[in-house]
Parts: C-alpha cells; structure tokens; sequence
C-alpha cells in the first residue's frame, strides 16, 4: 500500500481508520508515511 501511495503520488493530509480492524492497518501507515491519523 506505501508503494501505490508513493508511486502514483497520492496526496493526502491524514489517514483515518475504522474501528477495531482498521486502526492498526491506518497506524502503520500514517507512521511510515508521517501523516497524522485518526479514527473513528
């Protein structure tokens, strides 16, 4: 997923996950990514 993000330039300002599931997957990549994350 870091590799699409970056290879076709995707701009975005957070990442958001959903509950249970989602966040650990969003955490990861806000992390690697240096964005900033929330959920909901």
């Amino acid at each position: 997923m870091i590799d699409i993000i970056t290879s076709n330039k995707i701009k975005f300002d957070l990442l958001g996950g959903t509950a249970t599931a989602g966040i650990p997957w969003a955490a990861y990549l806000a992390d690697r990514l240096k964005k900033p994350m929330i959920y909901y």
